[in-house]
């Protein structure tokens, strides 16, 4: 996978509103080209997964990711644990999407980050 197409298959899952707000939000912040001007490389493993008491299309995920990107010519590893919040919404259902779910709203937060992470 190249990073455009994932960022293509990321956005395709999503509602168009947010899909709007997430492109007009990598557009001011220059979010691939940095990711690839630092030839950056992130690999997420999600450790739990629940659903929220109160609505069963939001979920609570917890993760590790480590990530690896040049700095001054330099590879720098890093291993972040991190959270996100997931509202899905139901769409219509397809063959090509069986599940008819859609991304509503993504939130993720930082828990913690070793920024002298050894080489995965």
């Amino acid at each position: 996978h190249t990073l455009g197409q994932n960022w293509a298959d990321a956005l395709s899952m999503m509602t168009a509103n947010l899909k709007l707000d997430v492109l007009e939000k990598m557009r001011q912040d220059n979010t691939v080209g940095q990711l690839q001007d630092q030839h950056a490389r992130s690999v997420v493993k999600i450790t739990s997964a629940q659903p929220d008491a109160s609505d069963p299309l939001t979920w609570h995920v917890y993760a590790t990711r480590n990530v690896s990107h040049l700095v001054d010519r330099r590879e720098v590893y890093q291993k972040l644990a991190e959270a996100y919040t997931v509202r899905l919404v139901e769409g219509i259902r397809s063959i090509s999407d069986p599940s008819g779910l859609m991304i509503a709203e993504f939130h993720s937060q930082q828990i913690s980050a070793d920024n002298n992470a050894p080489q995965p």
